[in-house]
């Protein structure tokens, strides 16, 4: 639709030019001076008309294909966040991390695998930095992001702790987990077990 919208103006521009050089050429050379001067005055505001009208369409038309170009990338992106979120690895990753947050006591801090906080901590650079699709992105993890931040807190603390009170340390994730929490939303705890029961039970690809 763009390029013909860009093609239409070109045609409509150009006959206008057009209809003028004639306009010139026509005119005997023993007419009056003045008369001529006018016609070809009108020509180069014709030309500069058309080649103002190509310019614009050009950038339009330029700024349409970076939109597409990075929904592209934002869809591209998101699916192979899916697809690494759903494999099989991180699904053991995930149904062993949730075992080990719903255990009275909860586990050791040096038995926490690290794979799903780094899993949403890379997620939310990509969130943040724009290369991820917003909506197609809320829609699959905000549920989970959210939610594992609230669960893993005592674990992200003790990582900033031990590495001198970093604040830097999955601070994309906090990132996303904040950015995907609704307005006034408020995680309890009801809603941290449902997750952590879901997780827990989880079945291999």
């Amino acid at each position: 639709m763009l390029c013909r919208r860009v093609h239409t103006k070109v045609i409509e521009s150009f006959g206008l030019c057009s209809n003028v050089v004639v306009m010139v050429i026509t005119i005997p050379m023993d007419k009056n001076k003045r008369t001529t001067e006018m016609v070809l005055a009108y020509s180069t505001a014709a030309l500069a008309l058309f080649t103002a009208v190509m310019a614009f369409e050009t950038f339009e038309l330029a700024s349409e294909s970076r939109k597409a170009s990075i929904r592209q990338i934002g869809v591209q992106t998101w699916l192979e966040f899916e697809k690494r979120f759903d494999s099989a690895d991180m699904v053991r990753a995930r149904r062993r991390l949730a075992e080990q947050l719903k255990s009275k006591p909860p586990a050791k801090y040096e038995d926490i695998s690290e794979k799903v906080p780094d899993f949403f901590e890379d997620l939310g650079i990509a969130y943040k930095m724009g290369y991820l699709d917003e909506k197609l992105s809320k829609s699959s993890f905000s549920l989970y992001a959210t939610r594992y931040w609230e669960a893993l807190k005592p674990f992200t603390d003790e990582t900033r702790r031990r590495y001198g009170a970093d604040p830097t340390f999955y601070e994309n994730f906090e990132y996303l987990a904040k950015a995907m929490l609704e307005s006034g939303e408020k995680i309890d705890e009801n809603q941290l077990q449902q997750l952590l029961n879901d997780e827990s039970i989880l079945t291999d690809n």
